[in-house]
């Protein structure tokens, strides 16, 4: 596969899956707004905190980046957290701190959070998928080595393996179309129980992400089995899970 990764203009450089990036978040998030803009709810209170919520999980996401990334603390000390150019930002770490941020605005403005966090399930799986297929085309997430005949090489230095690797961001791609495709049909049959389709949204992105984790590069590793990032998704399923349930009892009742 050719280097894709970046664009030179002289001395600079652009990433191609920065880019990338950038384009899934705009796409998502105008998505989300013309949602809940449709669902006539308070689009004032989305404008004056989304910038809370968006802050909430950039703070979390380098955290965790620079929690799980040891060797950045090792390259850059006290100014590891500045350091954006190494790590990035850990999305799952982001996807928490913005989560978080939110509930905690609408119960200090005593509103409940789930038909709003419905009206951006979809969005989010839309822009997820422009960031597969950027993280695919510039190898910038990439798995394991192997020998099925569908292993890509790449030609960039952000990939340490020289040899075919599992295509995960294809793997990612297919599990996310599907799973897109599946929420999307239950929209109307799920209006009358608010937090239902996000909470189905959750659940089966944190579990596919945590099987498709065994296909990736390992990071810090606990007890030679799951990595840090597959605990905390565990207990995300598990809540995630249970949260459902309590939903599917209350309506029978």
């Amino acid at each position: 596969m050719m280097n894709f990764s970046q664009l030179d203009f002289g001395s600079f450089a652009v990433k191609i899956y920065g880019i990338f990036l950038a384009i899934a978040f705009f796409i998502a998030v105008w998505r989300a707004y013309k949602n809940i803009q449709k669902a006539n709810l308070d689009i004032d209170f989305f404008v004056h905190h989304f910038w809370r919520w968006l802050l909430g999980g950039l703070l979390l996401g380098r955290i965790f980046s620079v929690l799980l990334l040891p060797e950045i603390w090792g390259s850059y000390g006290g100014f590891s957290f500045f350091a954006f150019w190494a790590g990035g930002i850990n999305f799952l770490g982001a996807a928490i701190g913005f989560v978080s941020v939110l509930l905690f605005d609408f119960h200090l403005h005593q509103k409940s959070p789930w038909r709003w966090l419905d009206q951006g399930v979809l969005p989010f799986f839309l822009g997820f998928m422009i960031v597969d297929i950027g993280g695919f085309l510039t190898g910038a997430v990439y798995g394991t080595e192997t020998n099925m005949f569908w292993g890509v090489r790449y030609e960039t230095f952000g990939v340490a393996s020289i040899n075919p690797v599992h295509p995960v961001t294809l793997y990612a791609l297919i599990v996310h179309i599907w799973i897109w495709y599946w929420l999307r049909k239950h929209v109307m049959s799920w209006q009358n129980l608010p937090g239902k389709l996000a909470m189905w949204g959750i659940f089966l992105f944190v579990i596919s992400d945590f099987f498709l984790q065994f296909f990736k590069e390992q990071g810090l590793v606990i007890l030679g089995l799951l990595t840090v990032t597959q605990l905390v998704e565990l207990v995300l399923i598990i809540g995630s899970w249970w949260q459902i349930k309590s939903m599917q009892k209350k309506a029978k009742k």
